[in-house]
């Protein structure tokens, strides 16, 4: 939260400490007017400074699983002149605020008595700069000891701060006795998903965490969902993580199951289909191929058996899915899903899920959704808004892959006007694959050649413009750099480029160089640029390809030893897209580039395979046609009309 994001009352009224207690009023969505009006009218009688948060949108967010933890809850925060106004200032709240009154629990505080809505903390009111240790506001002890005020989930007084409570007694609980953390799998405001050692049952289990009045949608708590997932899953025998207990305990509920040893099937396929296929191992491509045949076939078991349960799966996507190594599926995530008599709570919109499919019959919904996530298993290949039906082109990859199959019609069918699951499975009983002795490549000795470094600067100028930066930047200052928070093409590695062509400072270029470089990730060997503070990307716009670029623009002898560990990052077949920014095409040209400087026959295997790819999937963006690679003598007519 910022500034921006509050409604200031009786500012600078009185000067602060710079250091002191400060007070939060906590609500709930369904109360938070009637808190807001007992609290301020209480505090401009006091004359006391105060501020609240501006408008629903805002209220909305902190009262909402999308919010910090440790922020969460923070309605109204109240800043009394000292250590006795505080005091004061609490226990009027008392008075005034009913008992049973509601609120999100906040982690960073200490509640007042048994009071729901009022909370209070320790720490920074006005920041001196002089007082700052690592950018933090830090405050000095009698002894030297040093107290830091940064966001925490949890209370902390410093050590030489007497409370304003009694001291707080922690007791053992049932939860702390019955269950060890070894982990968190994933962090919520609305709570955390634990992976834990359950000492009653002697076994691995996941815990689902529930904090009371956070929302998951407006006037929609988290707790709902938890409490619609543990319904369900006591309904059902398998496919689903067994339900052990629900506990109550604190402020929170705890929804605990059995632990699945597993994979997601997002990350367990990527081994199985079009990313793993390679022109030169036909034989692998087919048995890996089978093996995404027998995933999908369990993908319709499943469904099935939930759809002769009448319950509709609803939130269908690869990360609600885990596989284990004997390719057993389990759904993991029941808190959308619901029963066919019954209406969803809310809409579902994600990858698999499209919009559009929220306005009709929940098990169909459930056809279009296992077909669109079998397109995405296969190559990431799923529908999308305003789409059209890729499923020709799915024969297609394959058979460039030395795969013939009919697993379209299955797809085609999921797709159709009124599916059935059971329908389905009948198809699935006559869906084949088998293997060609050759892939469908052109076996002629084509010249690829890749855009010359004028072409590749023309199209990179038309599509950025760095001469304001240029304008600033001096040969004594790289304070420039500390702007791009991208380094890519996008970002520092484009702008490296143009700082080139200018023969700029040799000095200024390696030192943006350096921080380029920093920025890359190693991932099982291979690295990618990192695009995102969770994500990499090895394209041309803000990946891996860019790097190389940029690398073999300013120099490609001296930085060829990175060059070329890069480039076999980069040493693939497929990919998602096959545009030239971000995707095939765009791999193949740097591919192509590089064997320019460094002749290497597998940089121009993998250039064609991913040019053919990419005139099958046929959306390269129109500003870049005709200025692809370029090949010489008869092109590659025989992949199904031409390049592109």
């Amino acid at each position: 939260m910022d500034r921006m994001d509050f409604t200031y009352y009786n500012d600078n009224l009185y000067k602060l400490e710079e250091f002191g207690f400060k007070i939060h009023i906590s609500a709930t969505i369904k109360n938070y007017t009637q808190v807001f009006d007992i609290v301020s009218k209480l505090l401009e009688r006091e004359r006391t400074m105060y501020k609240c948060l501006s408008d629903f949108d805002k209220i909305y967010k902190n009262f909402s699983e999308n919010e910090s933890s440790a922020e969460s809850g923070k309605f109204i925060t109240i800043y009394p002149k000292n250590r006795e106004h505080c005091i004061d200032l609490l226990e009027k709240l008392y008075q005034k605020i009913p008992c049973d009154f509601q609120g999100i629990y906040i982690l960073s505080d200490r509640k007042y008595k048994n009071s729901n809505n009022i909370f209070y903390r320790f720490g920074c009111n006005i920041v001196n700069e002089a007082h700052l240790i690592d950018g933090l506001p830090s405050m000095y002890g009698p002894d030297g000891e040093v107290w830091q005020d940064y966001q925490k989930s949890y209370f902390d007084l410093p050590k030489w701060i007497e409370d304003i409570q009694e001291p707080q007694i922690f007791e053992d609980t049932y939860m702390s006795n019955n269950y060890e953390i070894n982990s968190i799998i994933k962090s919520s405001n609305g709570g955390n998903i634990y992976l834990a050692n359950s000492k009653k049952y002697n076994r691995k289990v996941v815990i689902k965490e529930c904090r009371n009045f956070v929302l998951s949608y407006i006037n929609v708590e988290k707790r709902e969902f938890r409490e619609r997932e543990w319904e369900l899953s006591k309904k059902l025998i398998k496919y689903i993580p067994k339900s052990l207990e629900n506990i109550n305990e604190w402020t929170n509920g705890y929804f605990i199951y059995e632990f699945i040893d597993g994979y997601t099937l997002k990350d367990f396929v990527d081994d199985y289909n079009l990313y793993s296929y390679s022109s030169s191992d036909i034989m692998k491509n087919y048995s890996n191929f089978l093996t995404l045949l027998r995933i999908f076939e369990k993908i319709i078991e499943v469904v099935e058996y939930f759809h002769k349960e009448n319950i509709v799966l609803n939130d269908i996507h690869s990360d609600n899915i885990l596989i284990t190594e004997m390719l057993d599926l389990y759904f993991i995530d029941l808190e959308n899903s619901y029963q066919s008599s019954e209406s969803p709570t809310v809409g579902i919109y994600n990858d698999i899920c499209l919009k559009k499919w929220n306005c009709i019959e929940g098990k169909k919904a459930d056809c279009y959704k296992i077909a669109n996530l079998m397109l995405f298993l296969l190559g990431r290949l799923h529908l999308r808004e305003e789409e059209d039906l890729k499923t020709n082109k799915v024969k297609e990859l394959l058979l460039q892959k030395g795969i013939v199959t009919n697993i379209d019609i299955l797809i085609n069918y999921l797709f159709s006007d009124n599916p059935d699951i059971l329908t389905a499975k009948k198809i699935f009983s006559n869906i084949y694959a088998e293997r060609q002795k050759e892939t469908n490549i052109t076996s002629s000795s084509t010249e690829f050649i890749p855009l010359s470094d004028e072409e590749f600067l023309n199209l990179l100028e038309s599509r950025f413009d760095f001469t304001e930066s240029i304008d600033i930047i001096s040969d004594e200052s790289l304070d420039i750099f500390d702007s791009f928070n991208t380094y890519g093409l996008n970002g520092l590695s484009g702008f490296l480029i143009f700082l080139h062509k200018i023969s700029f400072s040799r000095y200024t270029i390696n030192r943006g160089i350096e921080i380029v470089l920093s920025n890359l990730l190693d991932i099982g060997g291979r690295k990618f640029l990192k695009n995102s503070t969770t994500t990499v990307s090895p394209y041309l716009l803000d990946g891996t390809s860019g790097v190389i670029r940029m690398l073999l623009y300013i120099d490609p002898f001296k930085y060829k030893d990175i060059i070329l560990d890069l480039s076999s990052s980069i040493l693939v077949e497929y990919a998602q897209f096959s545009g030239y920014w971000m995707g095939m095409v765009g791999l193949a040209d740097t591919l192509l580039a590089v064997n320019k400087y460094f002749p290497n026959n597998e940089f121009i295997v993998a250039a064609k395979e991913l040019l053919i790819t990419s005139s099958i999937l046929k959306d390269v963006e129109s500003n870049t046609e005709n200025l692809i690679p370029r090949v010489k003598m008869d092109s590659l007519l025989d992949c199904k009309g031409g390049l592109l």
